[in-house]
Parts: structure tokens; C-alpha cells; sequence
């Protein structure tokens, strides 16, 4: 059988080793009490045996290049025997640290660009890193294992873009509706925000603000007209897409125009009125003699009139809500003639 060769490292706070001996008791590699201490093992057997004394708090290992664990194998029973394989072998203390399994099977270091940032044993096959990098941008790192002889893996690369995303668009909440339409002469547009990012207001006016208490606010004073505006907000990085608002400022009032209506005199108790505006889109307000002006629309009838002379006005109100002035119209409901018809002279 082929000599066994291994360098058996041992330490321990409350334990001592006794002794190391081969297997078939020939071979005494160390005997004597000690608290720490390095043995090297060689020999024509490849299984030694190990006494020691309160040990429970030792943490031993042999180092041995190169490892292989697939020609390892772990005792605890009898004096602690352990063998040295072609490889490897380890020497297993009773009561060894919690994390006893790190020593068994090493440690990973974690490198960005090749320096080393932190080191973890592996517990239980697996290991974990926590890492913060605050700036955007590609980062390079790599993962290696080590085992108890010190012998390290090929690196496994890992690369990191860390890129922060682009805020939300920030939300326009008054005025509800766009395009919004009016006949002031100015417009409050306010909505929700990320605080501390920049609101830019661009377009038929720019203006830019800090978002405070995730609100923004805009007051804009323009002239009638179509007016378009683009809203986003910015972080300091990187910039939303805008959110799109549109202002109709009129202040001209529409005009209602009378097209049709019955003919003077009319001799008939019901009448028909039409009539459109210069503008679309409008609403009509009409009235009868000296009633009040109430909704209506084209065509306008009105039946059971009185005799005589009544007259007819209806207005239009446009989308800004400016009320234009009246057109009128005027007829005379008058009796219907009778000829009483007798005998020819």
C-alpha cells in the first residue's frame, strides 16, 4: 500500500491530543499531551487512530494539497479514526465549532475587479455575500473556493450593471379634463410628484419647480388659443416622459342665429322655431314672451298660444361657458276669418 502523506494541524482552547497512531499500532506518530501543534503523517498505512482529552471546543484540520472530496470519508467513532486518502485526509475533534462544515470544505472569497471585498465559510454547501454600490455602472466580480489546504478554483465571474430607472411621469389631477376649456384668463394646474425630483413645464409656457410634499403647481396666464404643455419630472439622473396637457382658452362669446319660424299673421295656436349658432360646440338657452330662458334645442315648438303678438328669443352658450347675445323673432297669431255662406240673391 502506498505510503500516506498529510500534515495534521491540531489546536484547541479546552482539549489536548493525546496521541496519533497508526492503525495497526506500529506506527507512533505523536504521543505526549499538547495543546497545538503540527504532525506530519507518513507512512505504509493510510488509517490512524487519535485519543485526546476535552476536546469540546477544537477545531483541528490536516492540510494536504491537492484535495479531492470524492475520496474523503468522515469518522466519529471509537479514538476518532480518520483516514488519510490519496488526497486528503481531516481530522474530525468531537464538539468542533457550529460551523464545523466551513472547516470541512473551505471558504469563498468575493472579488470586484480581482481585489477581494469579503470572505464567507460555506455552511451547509451553500454561502452568501451582501454588497452596496451606490453609483450607476458595470461592475466585475468574480467568486472563488477555497479548501482547508489552501487551494483555490478557477474564478466564477459575475457582472453587474446597476442602472436606477427613470421616474414615473408625474400625475396632473386639476384640471380633470383635457383639453381643458375655459374663458379665464388664466389656468391652475396642480398634480402628484416624486418630492425632491425637478417638475418641468414646457411648451406654450416653461417654468420648472421642486416637487414638495409629492405636489406640484403651476399658474399660467396666456391669451385665447389653443395651448399644449408637456410635464415630466427629473431625479437628478435620469428624466420621465412627459405627461401631455391641453388649455382652450375663449373668451369670445358664440352667436345664435333664428333660421325659420312661422309666418305673421299666423292663424294657427302652434309655432315652430329653428335655429343654429356660429359655432359648434354649443348649448341653447330659449324663451317665450316674458318667460325665462330654460335649455332647449332646434327645433324649438310651442303649441296652445294666445292671440296676438309673441315673440321669441333663444341664446347660445359655448364650451368656455361664455353666453352669447339673443336673436329674436316675431309673429302674430291672429283669428281665422269665416264667411257665413246663405242663400244668392
Amino acid at each position: 500500500m502506498p505510503a500516506a502523506h498529510a500534515i495534521l494541524k491540531f489546536s484547541g482552547s479546552t482539549g489536548y491530543l493525546a496521541s496519533i497512531r497508526s492503525a495497526d499500532g506500529q506506527v507512533d506518530f505523536y504521543d505526549g499531551f499538547s495543546y497545538g501543534g503540527r504532525v506530519a503523517l507518513a507512512g505504509p498505512a493510510n488509517e490512524f487512530f487519535v485519543s485526546y482529552l476535552y476536546s469540546s471546543q477544537v477545531a483541528n484540520y490536516v492540510n494536504v494539497d491537492p484535495p479531492n472530496e470524492s475520496t474523503d470519508q468522515w469518522f466519529s467513532v471509537g479514538m476518532r479514526r480518520f483516514l488519510v486518502g490519496s488526497q486528503r485526509a481531516f481530522l474530525e475533534f468531537a464538539g468542533l465549532m457550529s460551523n464545523s462544515d466551513s472547516f470541512k470544505r473551505g471558504w469563498v472569497s468575493f472579488r470586484k475587479n480581482g481585489v477581494v471585498l469579503s470572505v464567507s465559510a460555506c455552511v451547509d454547501g451553500t454561502f452568501g455575500f451582501t454588497h452596496t454600490e451606490n453609483a450607476e455602472g458595470s461592475y466585475d466580480f468574480s467568486f472563488a473556493q477555497t479548501d482547508m489546504a489552501g487551494n483555490e478554483s478557477a474564478s466564477l465571474p459575475l457582472q453587474w450593471i446597476v442602472e436606477s430607472p427613470a421616474p414615473n411621469p408625474p400625475v396632473v389631477l386639476l384640471p380633470e379634463a383635457s383639453p381643458y376649456v375655459s374663458n379665464g384668463n388664466a389656468v391652475s394646474i396642480s398634480g402628484s410628484c416624486t418630492s425632491g425630483n425637478t417638475i418641468h413645464l414646457e411648451g406654450a409656457s416653461v417654468d420648472s419647480m421642486v416637487c414638495a410634499d409629492s405636489a406640484f403647481y403651476f399658474t399660467l396666464i396666456l391669451g385665447d388659443g389653443i395651448h399644449d404643455f408637456l410635464l415630466s419630472q427629473d431625479n437628478g439622473t435620469k428624466r420621465s416622459t412627459a405627461t401631455s396637457f391641453q388649455w382652450i382658452r375663449d373668451t369670445s362669446p358664440p352667436e345664435a342665429i333664428v333660421v325659420s319660424g312661422p309666418s305673421t299673421p299666423w292663424d294657427m295656436s302652434t309655432a315652430e322655431i329653428a335655429f343654429t349658432a356660429n359655432e359648434t360646440p354649443v348649448s341653447f338657452e330659449c324663451r317665450l314672451d316674458a318667460g325665462t330662458f330654460a335649455s332647449c334645442e332646434s327645433p324649438r315648438s310651442y303649441t296652445g298660444m294666445s292671440l296676438g303678438p309673441h315673440v321669441f328669443q333663444v341664446r347660445a352658450v359655448d364650451a368656455s361657458g361664455n353666453v352669447g347675445l339673443t336673436d329674436s323673432y316675431e309673429w302674430s297669431v291672429a283669428p281665422i276669418n269665416t264667411i257665413a255662406l246663405g242663400p244668392s240673391a
